[in-house]
This record gives structure tokens, C-alpha cells and sequence, in this order.
């Protein structure tokens, strides 16, 4: 009987424990599937987002299933997504930038030196070492040696093998108040090049007089359009009525949290493009089953409907019906046989020519650099102060002004917003104008699935690229329905 009991006993102590294993191994599962439903969910937000402006006002900004109905029965997930445009680009920034972005995240300038070289000497191709960074010959002379890359990052924790970067400079300390390197620094990000209307941006160096009238008429009046292609035409130092024009009054600047008159107009909060969120189609969940190991497939499954800034449509020539330009008037715009023209570097140069209102209307149409995406541009409605240190270096009263504004209206919607700043001299401002933009492409997501009271818990996070084709002419009444793509760089599940 001794025996007998001591066996069922035995028995039932391993149906115990795998019954607890099972439990464990089913409510783990439950909060993958509750986490990965988070991260569709942050897809779907952002995938109905308009891209003009980007802001932590959106709602794709943070989620949480608990707010929403009907609510799961036994679970729910939470999701925070974090525009990578708002970090330094550890992989594009410049060596003033970094140096003063590494004082201020250290308050030691010379161990933000020697971040610095050893960042640069990390990422450039030559063998060259920097006065305190640190090339092959120093890397191939530690106990575990290894060679530097030599090129641009693949991730940030890639700094932990970098000379100087230390776990407590790139984890941070919570008790000094130091926050982690990761929370402030990138090597994703990426701008789209469009418009605040979601219309890809027009290079003023290259385009057609036919095309400039098509995309500003609405703001800019015959005469001011015409000013600005002789202004162009004329070429370097060149004089004539372009440059030579008194400068037109400036109307009331516009404020971030407003739009300037135009295009920007609108009636509802910046970020959200002024209009409800558009009804649709529920967002898919997870199919039957597991889901897939590894990253899903990141293309949208429904082809939601892309929001629509409102405010006054494009009505000029090319967009609408209405009279056409003579062409004796266009043909004098040609420049000459032989003409050497100008090459305009920064829309600030625009500035004797257009009313400063006007040129923060357009500032957004406008880019002098091709391609359908800006890598490393800095996100003015997303960046914290320490980031935005590094791009206004020992002038914090223009960071302190720029986050009052963001506070106090809402997000930018125009980097020519920054114009109508009293706390930053001309030269810093060129500079920082041509290195921040309102809008980004890169997204990390962090979804966190969990049952019951924290019986279980499962993390998702990735970081995604948002792409959006752009429209080649400006919206219309009706919604546009191109959906947006999404390219996963970054997968980890735990």
C-alpha cells in the first residue's frame, strides 16, 4: 500500500507540473498573439495616416486594446510607436553635430570628444586616425580582437564595440538621470520628400516654368511666380528685376500650431489633417493558428483610405480648367542660349523675392534635392531637447523657444515655420533648416501582449518604413486610396 501510494502520488505530481507547463506555455501564446495584433493595429493606424505632418498627437502614437471595443476577454495589448526622425542619425550627422550631441547626453566635453572621433573613425573608409578616436590598430589590440566596420552602422547597439561608448553611456542610468543612447540616437531614419499635401516635391533647380506655375499658382500670384524663375534664370550674382524687386510685405507670421494662408489652411488639429478619422473596414487580425515566426508581411491587406488635409484646393492653370498663360509670356522666361543659371542650395534664398508668409506656404513644395526620401533629416515635432541640442549647439533658447511653440499650437506643419524664430541668428538658422523636417518614414513599434493580471507577457518590437507613393498632382474631394508599403528593418520577439 506504501509503494502504491508513494506512485500515485509520483504520478500526480508530474500531471501537476505539466499541466502547469502547458498553462504557462498557453497563456505565453496567448500574449504573442495579443502583442502581434498591437502591431497591426499600429499598422493599420499608420497606414490611414496622412503623411504631410508627423506629430505625437496622432492617434497611432500610443494604443491600448483596453480603450477600445469590444475589449479582449482576457488580455490586451499595449503599443507605443516612436518616430525614428525624432533621434540623431548616428550614421549622417556631422562631427559638430554629434560632439555637441554627446555634451549634452554626458556633460563632459572631453569624453564627448572622443565619442566623436571614435564614431567617425568607426564609420569612414580610411585608416586615418582621428586626435582621441581609434582605427583597426587599437580594435586588433584588445583580448577579443576585431576589425571596425569602416562604414555606416547596421543598429545602434553597433556602438558598444566603438572606442568610449561604455554599457552606462549607451543603456543610460535611470539614477543619474541619463537617458539611453537608444531613446535619443538612430540609424534609420528617413523623410519622405513630398509635400504637406502628400504631393511629391517639386526641385526648384530643375523644374519647368509650366511646372512651377501648376504647383503654386494657388499661393503665389503671376508676378511672384514670374520673379522667382528670372530670380533663377538670372544666375550666380547676376542682377535684373529678380533680385532687385523690394523685398513685399510680410503678412501676420503663422504660429506652428496654425497654418499660414494657402495651402497649410485648415480647420482642425495639425497631425491629423483637421478631418475624423475615415470609417472602413476593420483591421485583420491574426489568422487561425500561431502566427508566423519572424516579421509578417507588411503590406497593408485592405486598401484603407489615405486622410486629405483640408483647406483651399489647387485651382491654377494645369490643375483645373481655366485660362491658359499666352505663350509669348512663357517664352520669355526661357533663359538665353548659353545663360549660366543659378543654383538655389536653400529655399532661404528666396527670401528678397517673396513675402515671408508665401514662402513658409510653399516652403514644403519646394526641395532641392531628388529623390523620393531624405535620410537623416531630424522630425521638429518629435525630437526632444537633447536631440534638438545637437542641431542648435549653445543656443538653448532656441530649443527652449521651439518646444514652448510645439506645446503651446500644436505640431509644425512647415519648416518655414521657423522663420518667424527671434532666438536664432541667420547663419545657425540656414543650417539647421537644411537638417529638420515635419514629417518622417521610419517608425519603431513596440507592442507588449498580456493575460491576465501579468500571468503572461509577450514583447514585439520592429522598426518599419513607411512608403507612400507620392501623388504627382494635388488632391481632390475624394480620398485618395493608394495604400502605403511597409519594409521591416528591424524584428525581435521576446
Amino acid at each position: 500500500m506504501v509503494l502504491l501510494a508513494l506512485l500515485a502520488a509520483g504520478l500526480a505530481l508530474t500531471v501537476r507540473n505539466e499541466h502547469q507547463s502547458s498553462s504557462a506555455h498557453i497563456n505565453r501564446l496567448q500574449a504573442r498573439f495579443y502583442a502581434y495584433a498591437g502591431i497591426q493595429r499600429a499598422l493599420y493606424e499608420l497606414s490611414r495616416d496622412h503623411p504631410g505632418t508627423d506629430g505625437y498627437d496622432e492617434p497611432w502614437a500610443l494604443l491600448d486594446s483596453r480603450r477600445e471595443e469590444p475589449p479582449f476577454s482576457d488580455g490586451y495589448y499595449l503599443v507605443r510607436v516612436v518616430d525614428e526622425s525624432g533621434k540623431l542619425n548616428l550614421n549622417t550627422a556631422g562631427a559638430e553635430e554629434l560632439r555637441a550631441f554627446f555634451r549634452t547626453v554626458t556633460g563632459d566635453d572631453g569624453l564627448a570628444q572622443e565619442l566623436t572621433d571614435s564614431l567617425l573613425d568607426w564609420r569612414d573608409t580610411d585608416s586615418e586616425q582621428r586626435t582621441v578616436g581609434a582605427e583597426a590598430d587599437y580594435y586588433l589590440s584588445l583580448s577579443d580582437p576585431y576589425r571596425p566596420r569602416n562604414g555606416p552602422l547596421i543598429t545602434a547597439a553597433e556602438l558598444l564595440l566603438i572606442k568610449g561608448f561604455e554599457r552606462e553611456i549607451v543603456y543610460g542610468d535611470r539614477r543619474l538621470g541619463t537617458p539611453p543612447l537608444f531613446e535619443l540616437a538612430t540609424v534609420f531614419s528617413q523623410s519622405p520628400n513630398i509635400d504637406e499635401r502628400g504631393v511629391a516635391r517639386l526641385n526648384i533647380n530643375s523644374a519647368g516654368a509650366e511646372e512651377l506655375r501648376q504647383h503654386l499658382s494657388d499661393v503665389l500670384t503671376e508676378a511672384e511666380i514670374n520673379a522667382l524663375i528670372r530670380f533663377r534664370e538670372q544666375g550666380p550674382g547676376g542682377g535684373g528685376q529678380g533680385t532687385s524687386q523690394p523685398r513685399p510685405p510680410a503678412s501676420s507670421p503663422p504660429s506652428p500650431g496654425g497654418s499660414p494662408t494657402g495651402p497649410l489652411g485648415g480647420g482642425g488639429p495639425l497631425g491629423t489633417g483637421g478631418l475624423p478619422r475615415p470609417t472602413g473596414p476593420g483591421w485583420g487580425g491574426v489568422p487561425g493558428g500561431s502566427p508566423p515566426l519572424g516579421p509578417p508581411q507588411m503590406g497593408p491587406q485592405l486598401p484603407f483610405p489615405t486622410r486629405q488635409r483640408p483647406g483651399p484646393q489647387p485651382s491654377g492653370p494645369g490643375m483645373s480648367e481655366g485660362p491658359q498663360l499666352p505663350e509669348p509670356q512663357q517664352q520669355e522666361q526661357r533663359p538665353s542660349s548659353g545663360a549660366q543659371r543659378r543654383t538655389i542650395r536653400s529655399l532661404l534664398e528666396l527670401e528678397p523675392i517673396l513675402p515671408r508668409d508665401k514662402l513658409v506656404a510653399i516652403w514644403e513644395r519646394l526641395t532641392t534635392r531628388n529623390g523620393e526620401a531624405q535620410d537623416g533629416l531630424i522630425n521638429l515635432n518629435t525630437a526632444p531637447p537633447a536631440v534638438l541640442s545637437a542641431l542648435l549647439a549653445d543656443n538653448e533658447a532656441a530649443v527652449e523657444e521651439i518646444v514652448r511653440l510645439r506645446q503651446e499650437n500644436g505640431s509644425f506643419a512647415s519648416v518655414g515655420q521657423l522663420l518667424t524664430l527671434s532666438s536664432v541668428p541667420r547663419d545657425q538658422l540656414q543650417r539647421l533648416m537644411d537638417r529638420v523636417c515635419t514629417k518622417t518614414a521610419s517608425f519603431r513599434l513596440k507592442a507588449i501582449g498580456v493575460v491576465g493580471n501579468f500571468r503572461a507577457t509577450y514583447t514585439i518590437e520592429a522598426v518599419v518604413r513607411r512608403q507612400v507613393p507620392p501623388a504627382q498632382e494635388a488632391p481632390t474631394d475624394a480620398p485618395a486610396m493608394v495604400p502605403p508599403t511597409f519594409v521591416v528593418h528591424y524584428w525581435r520577439e521576446r
